[in-house]
């Protein structure tokens, strides 16, 4: 292999951008996950008062004939 010559403000340079390019990408998918986790909580919330509802309904039975 031929050696190269390459500054090491040049490697720094691309290690923090690919760090920065890194934390951009998770902040972005944690977002998405966030946001959907969000939808799921609220559905489940509604779902458990849906059945605490349904706990309260007083059904009416036919009385049994003699």
């Amino acid at each position: 292999m031929k050696n190269h010559d390459i500054d090491r403000e040049t490697i720094r340079y691309y290690v923090q951008d690919a760090k920065q390019a890194r934390a951009e990408a998770l902040n972005a998918l944690l977002f998405a996950w966030g946001g959907k986790a969000k939808v799921w909580m609220s559905s489940l919330g509604k779902f458990t008062q849906s059945l605490s509802r349904r706990g309260r309904w007083n059904l009416s039975l036919p009385a049994p004939h003699h």
